[in-house]
Formats: structure tokens, C-alpha cells, sequence
């Protein structure tokens, strides 16, 4: 079965990460307003979790260290085998990723 693994953080680095706390904050939010697109939205939200379809990581420290990407073998073996066996793509946003991802590396 097709999964979709979202990793948030397990606490804030930059304004722009996301927790678990704001993750249910969203579905609280959809899940009162008065729109009906967003309620159909948050239908298949809650049914492709309980499916696990889509699967939500919070508790991982990695994404919020200093060690770029290179070392998450040797730092954090569980999350590298986890991505390693069970990831056919992985996307990263921002900043922070990418220079982790170069090692923080001069041109």
C-alpha cells in the first residue's frame, strides 16, 4: 500500500516548521469552519490516517540538530533505516534542509 510519511519537528527551529500540536491545531481549525471543500478535505485527511496512508513523525531530534545530512547513519541509525528501506522519494523544503543536505559546503 502507498504511504505518505510527513516528518515535522519535534520542536520549533524556524518560524516555519511544523509540530505536532500545530498539525492538530490545522485539523481543529478546518474541521470548525463553515467550508464545505474544507470538510470534504479533512473527511480524507482523517480517513487516509486511520488507513495509514499517511503517517505523521514528530518525535525524530535529527531534523532540528546541527549534523547535516551525511551523518544521520552514525547520529540516528533508526530514522536512516527507516527512510532507506521504506522511501522511494523524499522531498525537503527549506533553507535549513538544503544546507543540511550540502553539508553547509562553500561554492
Amino acid at each position: 500500500m502507498p504511504q505518505v510519511h510527513l516528518h515535522g519537528k519535534a520542536f520549533y527551529w524556524f518560524i516555519s516548521d511544523v509540530t505536532r500540536a500545530d498539525f492538530d491545531h490545522l485539523l481543529r481549525q478546518i474541521q470548525s469552519s463553515n467550508s464545505l471543500v474544507l470538510s470534504h478535505f479533512l473527511t480524507r485527511m482523517r480517513q487516509y490516517l486511520s488507513e495509514s496512508k499517511l503517517v505523521l513523525h514528530f518525535t525524530s531530534f535529527f531534523f532540528t540538530s546541527a549534523y547535516s545530512f551525511d551523518a544521520m547513519q552514525r547520529v540516528e541509525p533508526a530514522l536512516y533505516a527507516e527512510l532507506a528501506a521504506h522511501s522511494s522519494l523524499l522531498v525537503m523544503k527549506g533553507d535549513l534542509n538544503y544546507r543540511k543536505l550540502l553539508g553547509d559546503l562553500a561554492a
